[in-house]
């Protein structure tokens, strides 16, 4: 392996591999196409819908863009998070207007109260609801997993990734799809789930430390968390492979969507982000995979810790009746490239459609780094 272009940095990562949405998009059940942002907002807005007058209070609708989605979700997010911290003003906010004698009763007959113990018990549903949502759109028997299986084994070839190249898979899904593409084409992926030994219901999650796996494993980062990973209440975190939601399970460990998520508040998730920075420091290639690019955390990190950026190569949707060129709706994602990420080559492509999908385009970005030197 070629010595890095930059002195004191040690490029010992053949690829990592950065997934989103567009990555499992081919691969539902039946032909069924897996919900990128946009369906799960319709999702979720029939299923609040259908209980009453939770919808009005989330500000969702139908047909909202996956960014419109993430921002209105994200704003109710935070919503609900400073409504549970009001209530000792409740009362004496109360005293700031005479209402006659209802003031009075208000405050000594405990309405307010009432009223403010239902209206946050109301508000936990709706975000359990969320949660459900979330594990009915992307637990594993949405997924045709043979078909995942073939597009992987496909890319990996195409990327020259086999048993001798370290790879790291890094991922905003909340699917397990990555994981098992790369099992069932010969590798072992490492999540942070530790292998049963028995029947065991749940393991205790431990991520910290992936990257050292490297060489024997594929360190496997879920960035936004994971369906199965759960935090009890005393704090313990633990992998199962349940796949629907329940209350008792304990809080899920993801990240909901919302353009302004702060992820070193939780253990689990700033460790992965952690290493997510090193491990895009220390690779010789970057692959972003169907990914919006819609994630600032994200775009900084491949910013900060990637040089030059000829190294990235972004995937976008192909014009359906020119393969080399992208589709219309990629204008979004190609601004970003444009904006952040400068040489960063543009791959258009339909991940999942064939196993040799995007073979031109990759091996062109490969063929270039090898000419400048840098593989």
């Amino acid at each position: 392996m070629l010595a890095s272009d930059e002195p004191g940095r040690t490029r010992d990562i053949d690829l990592v591999m950065v997934t989103g949405a567009g990555a499992s998009r081919e691969f539902g059940v039946n032909g069924v196409k897996l919900p990128l942002m946009g369906d799960w907002s319709d999702a979720l807005v029939s299923k609040l819908g259908a209980a009453g007058q939770y919808l009005q209070a989330t500000g969702l609708r139908r047909e909202m863009s996956g960014e419109a989605f993430e921002a209105q979700l994200g704003k109710f997010l935070k919503q609900v998070e400073a409504f549970r911290q009001v209530k000792d003003l409740l009362v004496p906010s109360v005293q700031f207007q005479d209402f006659g004698p209802a003031t009075q009763m208000m405050s000594a007959t405990g309405v307010l109260d009432q009223w403010y113990s239902q209206a946050v018990g109301h508000f936990d549903r709706i975000i359990e609801m969320i949660r459900e949502s979330l594990y009915e759109l992307f637990a594993d028997p949405s997924a045709d997993l043979d078909a995942a299986a073939s597009a992987y084994g496909g890319l990996f070839q195409s990327l020259g990734i086999g048993p001798g190249e370290t790879l790291v898979y890094a991922t905003t899904n909340y699917d397990s799809i990555g994981e098992h593409g790369i099992r069932r084409n010969g590798g072992l992926p490492d999540w942070g789930q530790p292998p049963a030994l028995g029947n065991e219901a749940e393991l205790r999650l431990a991520v910290p430390g992936l990257l050292n796996g490297l060489g024997r494993y594929v360190p496997v980062l879920h960035l936004h968390g994971r369906v199965g990973w759960y935090r009890r209440g005393d704090g313990r975190v633990y992998a199962t492979n349940v796949t629907r939601h329940q209350e008792g399970f304990g809080i899920p460990i993801v990240m909901l969507p919302d353009p302004g998520k702060v992820y070193d508040q939780d253990d689990i998730i700033n460790s992965l982000w952690q290493q997510f920075a090193e491990a895009l420091a220390r690779a010789r290639r970057v692959l972003v995979l169907g990914h919006s690019l819609n994630d600032s955390f994200l775009l900084r990190a491949l910013i900060q810790n990637v040089q030059p950026f000829d190294r990235i190569a972004v995937t976008v949707l192909e014009d359906e009746q020119d393969q080399d060129q992208p589709h219309q709706s990629a204008g979004p994602v190609l601004a970003k490239i444009s904006q952040n990420l400068g040489n960063a080559a543009i791959i258009p492509m339909r991940f999942g459609s064939s196993p040799d999908a995007g073979i031109k385009g990759l091996r062109k970005w490969q063929e270039g780094l090898a000419g400048d030197g840098l593989l």
